[in-house]
């Protein structure tokens, strides 16, 4: 292990959410949906729901095709 590994790691501790539902938070704020939160975290469903309306968050919707375009015009 480097001491550049090591400045990462702390870095990274520092600046990254402590908890779980800090994450959460922050990805749903960031426009992410409730499923995708929920495969990037390894939560379920549910919980992420959960976690987003205690924060009165309100649900990303998921539009078809959003992404897509933009990769087929940079493409």
């Amino acid at each position: 292990m480097t001491v550049e590994d090591i400045l990462v790691a702390a870095i990274t501790d520092i600046t990254s959410p402590a908890t779980v539902e800090e994450r959460i938070v922050q990805l749903v704020r960031s426009g992410l949906t409730d499923a995708t939160i929920a495969g990037r975290t390894g939560e379920m469903l549910p919980r992420v729901r959960a976690v987003r309306r205690a924060a009165h968050l309100p649900a990303n919707r998921f539009i078809r095709g959003a992404i897509h375009d933009h990769e087929r015009k940079t493409a």
